[in-house]
């Protein structure tokens, strides 16, 4: 009987090792830091301004911001109240849900920035938006969003007087709810089992 306790234990960890794998998968954006050929927007669809377009790859030599993530990230500085816009299509399966994350500078303030997934507003971030100083100016946004086709397009469109920086970006397929909950019951359990111990 003595055996019990630690053969929960290593099925309460191999549930918690399952969770922790399907957190990880894998990102579906391509090019999501815009590190491509010594940086770029390869694999990203470019819709310019048609007055005003300012939009480039930055390395951080530009002085504004300093990468996030690697040696690059996509600087956007349209003027004129038109945005420039890029955006992705990303294969994924209808009726699932999938975490959207990227991180956005804005510490000057003065950008404005839309983010669509299958045409539905994430977030938009109004000129009165200030990223402040903390981590560089980075802030991290993460949604959680259903797919309703096998391919879903995700687009970011900004303009500023002033400018901003976008980085970082995935796509991942969220954990089921099953494999949350599963995981869930596991920390539990072994919270249990360390507290019976130590009794």
């Amino acid at each position: 009987m003595k055996f019990q306790p630690y053969l929960t234990a290593f099925t309460l960890a191999g549930l918690l090792a399952g969770a922790a794998q399907t957190s990880h998968a894998q990102n579906l954006l391509l090019n999501g830091s815009f590190e491509d050929q010594g940086g770029s927007f390869t694999n990203w669809t470019q819709t310019l301004a048609a007055t005003g377009s300012n939009l480039s790859i930055d390395d951080g030599s530009s002085t504004l911001f300093i990468p996030q993530d690697g040696g690059y990230y996509a600087l956007f500085a349209a003027g004129n109240g038109q945005a420039d816009t890029i955006d992705q299509v990303v294969p994924t399966n209808p009726d699932t849900y999938y975490d959207i994350n990227f991180w956005v500078n804005a510490k000057y303030a003065g950008a404005d920035l839309v983010v669509t997934w299958d045409g539905n507003q994430l977030t938009h971030l109004d000129s009165s938006y200030n990223s402040g100083a903390a981590n560089n100016g980075w802030v991290n946004f993460d949604f959680l969003a259903l797919a309703s086709s096998p391919a879903t397009d995700l687009s970011f469109a900004s303009y500023a007087d002033t400018a901003l920086g976008l980085d970082n970006l995935s796509v991942t397929p969220a954990p089921e709810p099953t494999t949350l909950a599963l995981a869930g019951i596991g920390a539990l359990g072994l919270a249990v089992l360390r507290r019976n111990r130590a009794r």
